[in-house]
């Protein structure tokens, strides 16, 4: 009798998604370029969503890098507008219902959203 085919460990294959919500200048957005950059070595499918103060962190070398590789990059339209940045050409601005279709559709997602500010 077969035995049930198991989902293969989604830290070592399968779809990312990672979402950055910090600003470039925060340890998170680095942290997240990171995880991003060793999923594309792995030769995963991978997804950058980049929301709020993330897109100034658009013109990042690194990320600037990886204009020529297999990254599915998006940026949310409305936070190009309120920041008044213009996306790069291999950077697609969208809204929140592709962000919700790449968390959907992905098998591990990472979120990396700013520091908390003490008051």
């Amino acid at each position: 009798m077969d035995q049930p085919s198991e989902k293969p460990n989604s830290s070592l294959s399968g779809s990312l998604g990672v979402l950055i919500h910090s600003h470039p200048k925060e340890a998170a957005f680095d942290h997240a370029l990171s995880v991003v950059g060793q999923a594309l070595k792995a030769g995963r499918e991978t997804y950058l969503y980049l929301l709020d103060q993330g897109v100034e962190g658009l013109t990042h070398a690194t990320l600037m890098g990886w204009s020529q590789t297999p990254l599915r990059c998006f940026a949310c339209a409305l936070a190009l507008e309120v920041h008044e940045i213009e996306a790069p050409e291999w950077v697609i601005p969208s809204g929140l219902t592709l962000l919700s279709d790449i968390l959907l559709q992905c098998d591990e997602i990472c979120v990396y959203n700013p520091a908390e500010r003490s008051s």
